[in-house]
């Protein structure tokens, strides 16, 4: 999941977009959509799922609803 410290050898190209996150009542768990696309028909999108652990948000799980 920390894709961002690992040393990668490409290069990311595309737009990613994120929605504003959506809290319970008790603001325990949240969702958000995320998207990144990368051409015509090159994109992903999906729900990120968090819950709260101890004051600290964690992801929960991803949910991939959409890949061309």
């Amino acid at each position: 999941m920390e894709i961002w410290k690992e040393n990668l050898k490409y290069n990311f190209a595309g737009v990613f977009s994120f929605s504003r996150i959506e809290f319970n009542d008790e603001r325990l768990n949240g969702k958000l959509w995320v998207n990144y696309r990368c051409g015509g028909l090159c994109r992903q999108g999906g729900i990120v799922h968090l819950k709260k652990y101890d004051g600290n948000w964690e992801i929960e799980k991803i949910e991939i609803l959409e890949v061309s």
